[in-house]
Formats: structure tokens, sequence, C-alpha cells
């Protein structure tokens, strides 16, 4: 008779601590995932292994970026994997940039383990460089194509200080680059068309008289 009010008690107890954890809001996806980004973006690695599956995520900043923020959305649950939209918000490594934001976006992915709402890290670090290298050269080509704007000098400077920046990376992301590539010459080309229309629109004062044209 003991042994079974024992295990009772063991079964309600166990019951309401999964019932607290359920209800607890810190333990929604979107609300792991906030603090999970937080931790990241302060350096703090400690809290931010804590909040993972495997605890084997690195203080990394792929191609040398500087993160400001990071925004997350609400989750949606898909056969028991949490997928919360994450905007990543960073500076280009680029001094005569620096200052311009730039952003990428990606899902953080998480799995319940033991009631708990924990970052896949393997697979969520996997989303972060793949969408780090795309809004790299986005944002990239994004200013290239502005800069035609301040004039040519500003555009072949911005182009080689991205070049020197970037030049060791065009392996590693090759589809994303592939992309800048092909913005930038496409910027290259409209730029050449507007010189040469204005050329052909610049009207000659007429000749003096006895002058030769």
């Amino acid at each position: 008779m003991k042994k079974s009010l024992l295990w009772i008690l063991i079964f309600s107890m166990l019951l309401v601590t999964s019932g607290c954890a359920r209800q607890n809001p810190e333990n929604l996806p979107q609300n792991v995932a906030k603090k999970f980004w937080d931790a990241m973006t302060a350096g703090d690695m400690k809290e931010a292994k804590a909040l993972t599956i495997r605890s084997e995520i690195e203080a990394k900043k792929p191609l040398g970026i500087h993160v400001v923020r990071v925004d997350t959305g609400l989750a949606k649950v898909v056969r028991g994997r949490a997928f919360v939209p994450t905007v990543i918000y960073f500076h280009l490594p680029v001094k005569k940039i620096s200052e311009q934001e730039c952003n990428a976006t990606m899902d953080t992915e998480l799995l319940k383990v033991d009631g708990v709402w924990l970052v896949d890290d393997v697979v969520t670090m996997k989303n972060y460089d793949n969408a780090v290298k795309k809004g790299v050269a986005d944002c990239s080509a994004r200013l290239l194509e502005k800069s035609i704007e301040k004039g040519l000098k500003e555009y072949e400077e911005l182009q080689k200080s991205l070049q020197e920046n970037f030049k060791m990376y065009k392996k590693t992301f090759k589809n994303s680059f592939e992309k800048l590539q092909k913005a930038l010459q496409k910027s290259v080309q409209e730029l050449q068309k507007e010189l040469q229309e204005s050329d052909e629109n610049v009207t000659l004062p007429p000749p003096q008289k006895g002058q030769r044209i």
C-alpha cells in the first residue's frame, strides 16, 4: 500500500513538473531561440551552449562580419521540429562601409528534449553560415549599385575594397559570389550606357563667323 502511494506521488510530481515546463513562457521555442541569439551576440558562449542539444557551437564570425543584433519571430512547429524565422543584422568588415547595415534571413531550428525546447546547434549554425554568405553577397551588390550614383571613382574604390576583403572567400561561397559578380557586371554596363547617353546629348555651341567645324 505504501509503495503504491509512493508511486502515485512520484507520478503526480512528474505530471506537475511536465505541466509547468509546457506552460512556462521561457520554454516556448521562439523565446529559447531569442535567448540563444542574445547570448551569441553578447559572446556568452556558456549560456548559448546551455540552450543547445549538443553544445558544440563555437564563437565564430563567418566572413569576419560584425553582428549588430538578431530578431526572431513566432515559431512554426512541424512534426516535432520548431522553425523560428530569424533575421541577422550585421556590418561588413570593410572600412569604407563599416557602418552600413546588412541583413540575412534564416530559420533557427529547435527540437524538444525531455519536454524542453533546445536549439539544434548543428543545423542552425549551418543555416547561419549559408544565410550570412548570401547576405554578404546581396548587400555588397546593393551597396555597389548605390555607389554608382556617386560616380565612377566611388564605385571603383568600393569594388576594390570589397574584392580585397572577400577574395579569399570566393571558393567558400561560390554561388553567392557568382551572383555578386553578375550584379557588378550589370552595374558597370548600366553606368557605361549612362555615360554614353550623356555624351550623345551634349550640344555644341554654334560656330562663330569664319570658324571651321
